[in-house]
């Protein structure tokens, strides 16, 4: 019997001490931008709208009708090209 307090004790401490050093970790992985951080210049294009328009269209016109509703879709196109 004393075997299995003793047991149930050390598993309670062992798990303490984890949550406890999980928390911490948590706190110190918080992502802290440089003071020199600047925000990317975005801008919308009408040409790349069209073209995900269009590969949307195309991927709801490959569906029998009214079984993929558009409103259940959402697509994003970010173009990596340098602009320089």
């Amino acid at each position: 019997m004393k075997c299995v307090v003793k047991a149930a004790v050390c598993l309670f401490f062992l798990l303490s001490f984890s949550i406890l050093a999980a928390a911490q970790k948590a706190k110190a992985s918080e992502i802290i931008p440089p003071a020199s951080y600047q925000e990317p210049h975005l801008e919308r294009s009408a040409a790349l709208q069209a073209l995900l328009n269009s590969a949307v269209g195309e991927v709801l016109a490959s569906y029998p009708s009214g079984s993929f509703p558009e409103k259940d879709i959402a697509a994003t196109l970010i173009d990596l090209r340098d602009p320089r």
